[in-house]
């Protein structure tokens, strides 16, 4: 029986198509029906009215600026992890006492987002109250450590060891190294005694009580201090100190700072006018009495007061930076970082980037009529096992 033209014609095509399917074009075809889809949650600040229900639709996410669906979002009332942490490094006491009863006047408010737990900061760190959500159980705890003491020995306080270990005729190569090697060693430590906590959930505050530092401790050191080494361990100690900050983001921990309150007040944004918000620095002479090397180094009077204010919590905004944080400078702004951390919602998105454990920036907005508005969100995103959180908790013991 004679085929018809156009029958013969197709199915001389189908034939060919067929024969010429190299290898590579079947690879690419399994590829496309095997790709990695799945979905993964971010942390998200919702305006002030947005309501989890109303936001699905309005939310732009962009994971390494490719934009990724948004397939769910999810209310966390009462479902944070908050874990206080005391870094033992706060040793002015008035200080520490300022910051710890403004959080025990709020201990109602963080048990409403969800059970407290209080530490001293490690390695290793210390329970001083395990997880409740008893609000007397947890303003009992932080009074009772508010008076508490003694606090560890602080980098500035190792300078000034070190400088009178010069005075008193140390070769000063020693001294650098057994300084530097010190702190970068200590830096590292404290980076990976933190990294060594999960986040249960995805959902975590962590409320960090400390005096914070420089990134770069060893381009505020002295002269005599700074060589071969102290760059080499400047390196290493902002190294350990971002990876802290992106290892805690991509875990969920969100950063809420507490700085000394009065110190965070004049700093809180930047250098600013001598005294600012009612907070007056101490006169010449008397800024540093405990390390007089310190105010030859950045100057005497208010504007080397508040260089030195700003220098000691680049480390705080940094962590609050990088993980949707806050730095919070005194008990209003504590009030309104709680409020806002009751607007906070889990997103989920839809993803099928490649399970490399690499942290993966991510953008979020809200579209309105004025155009789409910048969120605060989780700033990393890591799909599959993280290498550095991996050697982190190794080098930790966990």
């Amino acid at each position: 029986m004679r085929r018809h033209p156009v029958l013969a014609i197709a199915i001389a095509v189908a034939a060919l198509a067929l024969v010429c399917a190299t290898p590579a074009t079947l690879a690419q075809e399994e590829v496309r029906d095997t790709v990695d889809v799945r979905e993964a949650a971010l942390l998200v600040e919702l305006p002030a009215g947005v309501e989890p229900s109303q936001a699905r639709e309005r939310l732009e996410v962009r994971e390494l600026g490719v934009e990724r669906q948004v397939t769910q979002v999810e209310a966390l009332a009462g479902q944070w992890r908050v874990r206080v942490e005391i870094d033992p490094g706060l040793c002015d006491p008035e200080s520490k006492r300022a910051a710890l009863v403004a959080l025990a006047a709020e201990a109602a408010a963080w048990v409403a987002l969800g059970a407290v737990e209080i530490a001293v900061a490690g390695p290793p760190a210390e329970i001083r109250l395990a997880s409740t959500r008893d609000p007397g159980a947890v303003e009992r705890a932080l009074l009772e450590e508010a008076g508490r003491g003694p606090c560890e020995e602080r980098p500035l306080a190792r300078i000034g060891a070190a400088l009178e270990r010069l005075a008193a005729g140390a070769e000063p190569a020693a001294v650098r190294a057994d300084l530097w090697d010190g702190l970068a060693r200590a830096a590292r430590a404290k980076a990976d005694a933190a990294l060594a906590e999960p986040c249960a959930g995805g959902a975590c505050l962590l409320v960090w009580v400390g005096s914070g530092g420089a990134l770069r401790p060893d381009l505020a050191a002295p002269g005599a201090l700074r060589g071969p080494e102290s760059e080499a361990a400047g390196v290493a100690i902002e190294s350990a100190r971002r990876d802290l900050a992106e290892g805690l983001g991509v875990q969920g921990w969100r950063v809420l700072a507490l700085a000394d309150f009065g110190a965070a007040r004049v700093a809180a944004s930047g250098p600013s006018a001598p005294g600012a918000r009612g907070t007056e620095p101490p006169p010449p002479g008397r800024i540093f009495p405990s390390q007089p090397w310190l105010e030859r180094q950045i100057g005497p009077g208010p504007e080397g007061y508040e260089r030195y204010l700003d220098l000691q919590l680049a480390v705080l905004r940094f962590l609050a930076s990088r993980t949707a944080g806050a730095l919070i400078d005194d008990a209003a702004n504590l009030s309104r970082r709680l409020a806002e951390a009751r607007r906070f919602a889990r997103v989920w998105i839809r993803t099928d980037s490649p399970r490399d454990g690499r942290a993966h920036e991510v953008a979020v907005a809200l579209a309105g009529r004025g155009g789409p508005r910048p969120l605060t969100a989780s700033t990393w995103l890591v799909t599959g096992e993280s290498e550095a959180l991996a050697a982190a908790r190794a080098r930790a013991g966990r």
